[in-house]
């Protein structure tokens, strides 16, 4: 009896070993439609096949929506991307690598723009929230800057000095510059006006200055003769003048002998 149980122990444990050999094999360059987290792609997979999925260590080639060209490598469970594994784009633009659940990245790191990123339990860091930190941190300093300088030159003795004297300056009229010819000018005048004086003293002994009295003015004078009275004599210069003997206006204007 136990014989009989020890054969038929071996004879299912090598028909389960067969089956399982039957249904995981290695292939090259299959051809297999996949339903990933972010769509349905078909390509090239090189790896372990279990019941016509990739299983285990594999690597699957296909071409995004955008036709661009990329590859997975690395660990696969029931045709998804699960465990340890790299994705990366042909033309070195975008790398991706560490730890994938259900077709994400889920613990690492990728590579895009020139720099690489951490990825945290799904959650990528762009870089955004350090330019966003950068950005703040000297906007602030500006301000705190700003602030001060307007605290300190409105507050500040010697800034007030000096505001006022700028007042004054711009209040008070420039000094009067004179230069050599100027004052050769005003000695001269003052000598001018000193010889057109004359001194003299007056009945106390005391001198003083007395100007000149200007030179009388003359009246310009023309010679007549009346009709009337035939008289001949020189009066001021006029359109119409009488005669001084008899008054009439008839005259005769004549150059002076």
């Amino acid at each position: 009896m136990k014989k009989h149980l020890a054969r038929l122990a071996l004879c299912l444990f090598i028909i389960l070993t067969f089956s399982f050999m039957a249904s995981a094999e290695e292939v090259r360059w299959r051809e297999l439609t996949l339903h990933f987290a972010f769509g349905e792609r078909t390509g090239i997979y090189t790896g372990t096949l279990e019941n016509g999925l990739p299983n285990g260590r594999g690597k699957f080639e296909s071409v995004n929506s955008e036709g661009t060209a990329w590859y997975y490598e690395g660990d696969f469970v029931d045709g998804h991307f699960q465990g340890e594994g790299k994705c990366t784009w042909v033309s070195g633009e975008y790398i991706e690598e560490g730890f994938y659940k259900d077709d994400e990245l889920f613990n690492g790191r990728y590579y895009s723009n020139g720099r690489w990123y951490d990825v945290t339990e799904g959650k990528r860091d762009d870089g955004g929230m350090e330019w966003a930190t950068l950005v703040i941190i000297l906007l602030t300093i500006a301000v705190f800057v700003f602030v001060f300088a307007v605290f300190k030159t409105t507050l500040s003795p010697s800034s007030q000095a000096v505001r006022e004297k700028n007042a004054q300056k711009k209040v008070s009229p420039p000094a009067k510059r004179y230069d050599i010819a100027d004052r050769r000018a005003q000695y001269l005048e003052s000598i001018t006006e000193y010889q057109d004086e004359e001194e003299y003293q007056d009945a106390d002994g005391e001198y003083t200055v007395a100007a000149e009295e200007p030179p009388a003015k003359q009246t310009a004078t023309q010679h007549i003769e009346c009709f009337s009275c035939g008289t001949a004599s020189e009066v001021p210069a006029g359109n119409f003048i009488n005669c001084p003997n008899c008054g009439s206006a008839a005259v005769i204007r004549k150059e002076p002998p």
